[in-house]
């Protein structure tokens, strides 16, 4: 056997120990990114496919200048079958993720939602916010 045809055999065996590992792997896509939330204002992120994708988590920290001030937001999600506005529309029972969240510090969650093909975010601000309310948020998928 040549030393072409060997080293050829040598990257489809590697490839084909390596495709069930990287199977389990996840994905991370940031959903805000220091997204101001000030007084009563609503961020909604873009739609994300999440179709090929069987567990999820969250990430997230908010954030206020203020220091006698805690940042309040309530952050929920919408699922459609595609990813125009008008289809969106609340789970039944099971969108809210964090009902006027309080802390400054990261909060890491377990994320359950309806089996559709996309999904997206939301964050409601407190009246009272800061104008320097942020939120910044990741969520992970590990697929099946």
């Amino acid at each position: 056997m040549n030393k072409w045809i060997k080293g050829l055999l040598v990257i489809v065996v590697m490839f084909m120990i390596a495709t069930p590992a990287m199977a389990g792997m996840g994905v991370v896509q940031q959903i805000f990114s220091e997204e101001v939330i000030s007084n009563a204002a609503v961020a909604t992120s873009k739609g994300l496919k999440i179709s090929s994708s069987g567990y999820f988590g969250l990430w997230r920290q908010a954030t206020t200048a203020t220091p006698d001030s805690w940042p309040t937001l309530t952050i929920s999600y919408e699922m459609s079958y595609d990813d125009v506005d008008a289809h969106y529309a609340t789970p039944v029972g099971a969108s809210a993720i964090a009902t006027l969240a309080t802390m400054q510090t990261i909060q890491i969650s377990t994320l359950s939602p309806t089996p559709m093909n996309y999904i997206r975010f939301k964050a409601t601000g407190a009246a009272y916010n800061d104008t320097q309310t942020t939120l910044t948020m990741y969520m992970f998928n590990q697929e099946d």
